[in-house]
C-alpha cells in the first residue's frame, strides 16, 4: 500500500488550527510583512477598533477582522493574508458610499469601488496590496470610512 504523502498546510489555510498574527505573516517577504504590520497598525489606530483572528471560509480563509462600535452591522475591515498577495477588504454601507468624494481617491481605489459586489445595499470592496502607495490608497479609503463614520455616530 502506497504511502500516503504528508502536505504541509500554511497557517492561512488550516481550518482546524487557529493561527497567531505571526504565523499568518510568515509566508511574506520582509518588505510585504512590513506592509501587513503597517495595515494593522493603521487599524487599530482608530478609536475602540478591535483585532480579532476569524476564519472566513474560501476564498479568504483565516483574516483578521477589525471590529469598531461606530459600525456594528459587520467587521470594519478585514485584512486577509492570502499567500498571492494580502488584500484588504472595506464593506462598505450604501449611505456612507454616496458621501465617499470618490473622485479624489487614487484611480486604483475608484476602479476597485467600481468592481466591488452590492450585497443588500452593502458595497463589498477589496484590495491587494504589494507596494507601499497601494496600502496608502487603501487606507485613505479607510480613513475616509472612519472621518464619516464618526460623524454620524455624533
Amino acid at each position: 500500500m502506497p504511502k500516503a504523502e504528508h502536505r504541509y498546510r500554511l497557517s492561512w489555510e488550516d481550518r482546524f488550527v487557529e493561527p497567531t498574527v505571526e504565523s499568518l505573516r510568515e509566508p511574506f517577504s520582509a518588505e510585504i510583512s512590513t506592509l501587513i504590520e503597517d495595515a494593522q497598525a493603521a487599524l487599530l489606530s482608530v478609536p475602540k477598533m478591535k483585532q480579532r483572528i476569524r476564519w472566513c471560509g474560501v476564498p479568504w480563509r483565516w483574516a483578521l477582522t477589525f471590529h469598531n462600535d461606530a459600525d456594528t452591522t459587520v467587521a470594519w475591515a478585514y485584512l486577509v493574508p492570502d499567500p498571492e498577495g494580502p488584500l484588504l477588504a472595506v464593506p462598505i454601507a450604501g449611505a456612507l458610499r454616496d458621501r465617499l468624494d470618490e473622485d479624489t481617491l487614487p484611480g486604483t481605489i475608484r476602479a476597485g469601488l467600481a468592481e466591488a459586489k452590492q450585497v443588500n445595499g452593502d458595497l463589498w470592496s477589496s484590495f491587494r496590496f504589494t507596494t507601499r502607495e497601494e496600502l496608502d490608497g487603501v487606507l485613505e479609503l479607510l480613513a475616509r470610512k472612519s472621518r464619516l463614520l464618526s460623524k454620524t455616530s455624533k
